[in-house]
């Protein structure tokens, strides 16, 4: 099977979330459990956690398993860990929650295709930070984040508002799960079912615009470049899809 690239490109402008359920009362929330994580942290846990709003550090982002800033989940008790999931709870929705919960559990599974010794870290569910940048108790403007291996979260509030949500990204490897208890995993199961079901509704036509290249490319295309444009712009418009290839591309 040849793997293809496809991209779709739109007339006007459309906000995409990341399963994300903001109401009128989230941004409070999200400031009130933000302050009860902090203060529960030491006062070492806490200079590694926090960040002035201006440091450049807030423009660092990545999908990769890397070593980061921040403050990691392996570092925190087990009260410290509960306040930190239910303060990352508030701005996904409950499907969000655990499919993020979900991929990093991924890691376990990792860790064993790789035939990794029960020392080695460099595939782990608690590794993943949350870095906070400026105060929430006493800032107008803060932001924070949440990252680890195929998990990014960026977030940015200003006077009690929630104001933005990128980048974010979500990913799972393995796609599938092939062996062991967990076979026939997949954490992004609905939206693979859902992009290949676009795929197959598009006629010879639109099939044409819409596949670009026979193969993947190595890396998603605007990577985790801070400026992400995509300058060669071929792909199917949203206004060349009939009305029930759109309603599908918006579910998906």
């Amino acid at each position: 099977m040849k793997r293809i690239t496809i991209l779709i490109f739109f007339i006007s402008g459309i906000i995409l979330s990341c399963d994300s359920q903001v109401t009128e009362n989230t941004s409070e929330n999200m400031t009130t459990a933000a302050i009860r994580f902090l203060k529960s942290l030491s006062p070492v846990q806490k200079s590694i956690a926090q960040f002035t709003f201006t440091n450049e550090e807030r423009y660092t982002w990545h999908y990769v398993p890397i070593e980061r800033k921040g403050i990691p989940v392996s570092d925190m008790t087990a009260e410290q860990q509960k306040f930190a999931f239910e303060f990352l709870h508030i701005v996904l929705s409950d499907t969000g929650f655990t499919k993020t919960r979900s991929i990093m559990e991924l890691e376990k599974i990792l860790k064993e295709v790789e035939n990794r010794p029960a020392n080695d870290h460099h595939r782990d569910p608690e590794k993943y930070y949350f870095s906070f940048f400026g105060d929430p108790a006493f800032d107008n403007i803060w932001g924070w984040r949440f990252e680890g291996h195929h998990v990014a979260y960026n977030f940015s509030s200003e006077n009690k508002q929630l104001v933005s949500a990128t980048p974010s990204f979500l990913g799972t490897n393995p796609a599938m799960v092939l062996s062991g208890p967990e076979k026939g995993k997949q954490v992004l199961k609905d939206e693979t079912e859902l992009g290949f079901a676009l795929l197959y509704s598009l006629d010879a036509i639109q099939m044409k615009k819409a596949i670009i290249n026979e193969l993947a490319p190595a890396e998603i295309l605007t990577g985790d470049n801070r400026k992400a444009m995509i300058n060669d712009t071929k792909g199917i418009l949203y206004n060349e899809l009939n009305s029930e290839q759109q309603k599908r591309f918006v579910q998906l």
